[in-house]
């Protein structure tokens, strides 16, 4: 008897670590999951964005507000599709916005938030309370400066020039 108990225990403590690993990857795992049910609508939304980008814009935000013209148009319907399927999952707004910035060649880096979940210590004024994870497109020769401190060359895409990306933040 105690030496299935020792077993068992020992088999606990030894999974543990592997949960940890798992459930820091989930919500990333999550942001990819969504690219791939609807990869179609991602693909489409690079060049929406570069057709926006003209001389002297760094950037471009779209959200559910923006007045209308027709790829405007079009990107506030897939942010509203992607909207309704993932509120759920969320405890705040998902997809409500695209933006864009620009390098000075024309190169656009795009996010999007995907996934947002309350912090377990945090008050939302003093501490941030918030994590919010992204999905981003990088064009492979944007060499700007996100104001996300967003580095390609800090990871991998999950695919093409797509890749996850998290940043805390506060509610207050």
């Amino acid at each position: 008897m105690i030496k299935k108990v020792a077993i068992i225990l020992l088999l606990v403590i030894l999974s543990l670590p592997l949960l940890l690993v798992i459930s820091y990857y989930a919500p990333y795992k999550y942001v990819e999951n969504c690219f791939y049910s609807n990869k179609e609508n991602f693909e489409q939304l690079p060049s929406y964005f570069k057709i926006l980008q003209t001389d002297g814009i760094s950037s471009v935000d779209i959200d559910e507000n923006d007045l209308s013209n027709t790829v405007y148009n079009e990107v506030k319907a897939i942010l509203a599709s992607l909207q309704e399927q993932y509120r759920k999952d969320n405890e705040y707004a998902v997809f409500s916005f695209a933006k864009a910035e620009y390098d000075e060649n024309g190169n656009v880096l795009l996010y999007m938030i995907a996934k947002s979940e309350k912090l377990k210590n945090g008050d939302g004024i003093n501490s941030h309370d918030i994590r919010i994870y992204y999905l981003v497109y990088i064009d492979e020769n944007y060499n700007g400066n996100s104001r996300l401190h967003i580095d390609k060359d800090y990871k991998e895409p999950f695919y093409g020039n797509w890749y996850t990306w998290s940043s805390d933040t506060y509610s207050g």
